[in-house]
């Protein structure tokens, strides 16, 4: 076993407050399923449901949401069922304007005792925004940054590594990229500055890592 990402994939929903539900493919020894998402409305933007399987979610950080601007969170499922396609199924508080856009990141020996950190960020017009999480060296980071569509995609952060990006739904575009920390904080930077989003998780390694094992002998042979 190995703490790492395995894959991630690109969750496309339709309109509306409530979208037709959308298959997803958890791979093999994957135990975590982090869910990254945004959009945008006037009145308000976040998430009154969301389900894998028709599990409830485990885990979850949403943005705080401001006047006039769009607004990210991520949910994360454990132990999922890997191998065959099951539903992610959302209901959001509002219906996007622009957006949604979502990606599913897959995990491999994600500590199931919860997430290290997590934060949002947004602002409106021409202006980026970012977080600092808190981490310990070796923690795999997330982050989700989002747009005005008149900017294209967010440019890919240096040092970061591209997860997906596209040119979202309804005027939104996005970038999912990640990084391995290497102390005890973090900088997630939006990387565009037009109604900018950003949301970023620290995760930590449960690979059960640690002292290995002494076996001693005893004269003759005879394991201690």
């Amino acid at each position: 076993m190995a703490f790492q990402i395995i894959s991630s994939e690109i969750v496309t929903y339709g309109t509306g407050t409530d979208p037709a539900p959308v298959n997803i493919t958890p791979p093999a020894n994957c135990n975590a399923v982090v869910i990254m998402w945004s959009y945008l409305h006037f009145t308000g933007a976040g998430v009154s449901t969301m389900t894998l399987d028709s599990n409830s979610f485990n885990e979850s950080f949403e943005g705080t949401w401001a006047s006039g601007n769009r607004n990210g969170g991520v949910h994360v499922f454990h132990s999922p069922a890997t191998g065959s396609a099951i539903s992610l199924d959302v209901t959001w508080d509002t219906a996007p304007q622009e957006g949604p856009t979502v990606t599913a990141v897959y995990i491999e020996d994600y500590d199931q005792t919860g997430y290290r950190d997590a934060d949002g960020a947004n602002t409106a017009g021409a202006a980026a925004c970012s977080v600092t999480l808190t981490t310990v060296s070796g923690d795999i980071v997330i982050k989700h940054d989002s747009n005005d569509t008149d900017l294209g995609i967010p440019a890919l952060s240096s040092g970061w590594a591209d997860l997906e990006n596209g040119n979202g739904p309804q005027s939104e575009d996005y970038r999912t990229s990640t990084i391995t920390a290497t102390g005890s904080t973090e900088v997630c930077d939006s990387e565009t500055e037009s109604y900018s989003q950003i949301i970023a998780i620290a995760i930590k390694d449960g690979s059960g890592g640690g002292s290995p094992i002494v076996i001693e002998v005893l004269p003759g042979g005879t394991p201690y």
